[in-house]
């Protein structure tokens, strides 16, 4: 990740004619390599890892395990079929 400080440095170096940069004008690339380092999670709501989508928290409400499990694998078949009669149509 990178500071507002450190972007604005590396666009004033890339501004530079390439003679007068102090190093080669190679893209610069950060990885976050771990879910626990202190900048994966920066501007993230308190436990947003555990977020699910709105409309399966939608879609459980009031339903036990069982009853989720059926409704979802319902949904998703009839999500399935709907993208298979799209794509059919398409070919005509």
């Amino acid at each position: 990740m990178f500071t507002y400080e450190e972007l604005h440095d590396l666009l004033l170096e890339a501004l530079l004619p390439p003679s007068e940069t102090s190093r080669p004008r190679l893209p610069v690339i950060r990885v976050i390599d771990s879910q626990s380092h202190p900048e994966a999670n920066r501007g993230m709501p308190a436990f947003g890892t555990n977020m699910m989508p709105v409309e399966v928290v939608e879609m459980s409400q009031g339903r036990g395990v069982g009853e989720f499990k059926d409704a979802w694998e319902r949904l998703v078949r009839e999500g399935m079929e709907a993208e298979g009669s799209e794509s059919e149509s398409g070919d005509d």
